[in-house]
C-alpha cells in the first residue's frame, strides 16, 4: 500500500509506504501533522521500520522528532542535509544504498539540485510497471 498525506501549510507529500504481507512500513517526509501521520499508520496495522528524509527542509522534517519518539523508528537522511535535523539522525542515505521494508526493496537515489543532500526513492522489488519513483521538492 502507499499512501500520501498532504500535510502542513506548505501542503508537504507525506507518504507511508506499507507491506500488506509483513505489517512493515516506511514513512517519507513526515513535515508536519504527526497524529493525522500516526492515526494512518495505526489505522494501516504497520510498524514503521524506517523513517526517511527526502530533503532537510523544514516542511519535510518538521515531525520528524515527534514522530520518531511515537514509533522508535530510526530516521534517516543524507549527511549532506543531516543538519536541518536538530539532532543526529540514526543513519546516513547514499547514493545505491538498499531499504528493505517487508517485501518491498527501495533503492536510494542522491538527487542534489534543490538541496544537496536530496534523495530520491526506487521501489525495486516487488516488480511492477509503476514502480514507486518519489522525489518529493
Amino acid at each position: 500500500m502507499l499512501r500520501k498525506l498532504v500535510v502542513g501549510p506548505y501542503q508537504t507529500n507525506c507518504y507511508i509506504l506499507g507491506c500488506k504481507q509483513t505489517n512493515q512500513g516506511l514513512v517519507i517526509d513526515p513535515g508536519d501533522e504527526v497524529l493525522r501521520i500516526t492515526k494512518e499508520i495505526t489505522r494501516s496495522g504497520l510498524a514503521i521500520k524506517y523513517i526517511a528524509i527526502t530533503h532537510g527542509h523544514i516542511d519535510h522534517v518538521g515531525g520528524v522528532s515527534e514522530l520518531k519518539r511515537i514509533t522508535k523508528a530510526p530516521v534517516l537522511i543524507h549527511r549532506l542535509d543531516a543538519a536541518a535535523l536538530g539532532a543526529r539522525p540514526d543513519g546516513f542515505l547514499e547514493e545505491g544504498q538498499i531499504l528493505q521494508v517487508g517485501n518491498y526493496t527501495i533503492s536510494v537515489i542522491h538527487t542534489p539540485g534543490h538541496s544537496a543532500g536530496g534523495s530520491a526513492f526506487m521501489r525495486l522489488e516487488p516488480y511492477l510497471p509503476e514502480m514507486l519513483c518519489l522525489q518529493v521538492r
